[in-house]
């Protein structure tokens, strides 16, 4: 995991997943206790809290959240999020 600050994305944090993808979490107001880079984390584990730093400083808070494979860039989040039917 990766913790730490940019200007689009104001508080972010990136975490490693499954077949080496990234999962970008952007404009966050703040991280949890003790989250910090390197950690594992697991499901379901809170590492953030909703915000709107970066460039979303004059927007409604929100979470910028975002898949990135390697090889291929962002992707579509959504089928990832769906549980299975």
């Amino acid at each position: 995991m990766q913790v730490g600050t940019n200007h689009l994305g104001g508080n972010v944090v990136w975490i490693v997943g499954p077949d080496l993808s990234r999962h970008y979490y952007a404009h966050l107001e703040d991280y949890a206790a003790r989250i910090q880079a390197g950690d594992w984390v697991e499901a379901g584990e809170v590492i953030g809290y909703v915000g709107n730093t970066g460039n979303a400083e004059n927007t409604p808070p929100h979470l910028h959240y975002g898949i990135y494979m390697q090889g291929q860039g962002a992707i579509n989040p959504y089928p990832y999020l769906v549980p299975d039917s």
